[in-house]
């Protein structure tokens, strides 16, 4: 997975949603992901750009003696304080994600959980991301991507080419649309802000030297 995917694609959305959300105390979100990877990925994301704009926090959860059992990211959005958990490591099991889940709702705090293993314990407590409305579902993933695509921040050549490429995405029944992953290429240009010839392969298409630049 590209930089661009994690920081621009997955963390700053998460980041953006979280800015503009009506949140409460005792909030409860989960992100499924595909894979340990990505989970770890968007996590190192996360810290570095919320590190970037100086509202990195640590939330550290102690045991009843006073002592450390786990650290992980927290910050203030809107007035409310967001902790973040990843399940990285294989030795942090279920229940000790609903643990950590119910100690950070039970001290005020929104939690937003990412995970790539099933929940069954945890998830039917916690709203997910990708359900319909939420900024990771692929009709508000693919309605971004559009925004995106017809803004100026492109070239012609470039929005002609995505514009193009988004709707054979939608279209594609072969194509993965449930999961975030299947946006890869289209946030990825999202954050750079523009084509590469790389993107050309990715995109299931080849590029035109004599093209519309």
């Amino acid at each position: 997975m590209s930089s661009e995917f994690y920081n621009k694609g997955i963390a700053k959305k998460i980041i953006r949603y979280l800015d503009q959300a009506n949140l409460s105390g005792g909030m409860r979100y989960l992100m499924r992901l595909d894979n340990a990877d990505m989970v770890e990925g968007i996590n190192s994301a996360l810290c570095s750009v919320l590190d970037e704009h100086g509202r990195r926090q640590d939330y550290v959860l102690r045991s009843d003696e006073g002592f450390e059992i786990y650290r992980t990211l927290k910050a203030d959005f809107n007035g409310h304080t967001v902790v973040f958990a990843a399940q990285i490591d294989e030795q942090m099991k279920v229940d000790f994600l609903a643990t950590l889940r119910n100690r950070a709702s039970d001290e005020g705090f929104v939690i937003v959980c990412m995970s790539s293993h099933k929940l069954d314990t945890v998830d039917s407590a916690m709203q997910d991301l990708s359900e319909p409305g939420m900024p990771f579902h692929e009709d508000t993933l693919r309605s971004d991507i559009q925004s995106f695509v017809d803004s100026d921040a492109l070239c012609v050549g470039d929005r002609t080419l995505l514009d193009f490429a988004l709707a054979r995405h939608a279209n594609d029944r072969y194509s993965e649309k449930s999961s975030v992953s299947g946006y890869e290429t289209f946030l990825s240009i999202e954050e750079r802000g523009v084509v590469r010839p790389e993107d050309y392969i990715s995109l299931g298409l080849l590029p035109d030297v004599d093209g519309i630049r």
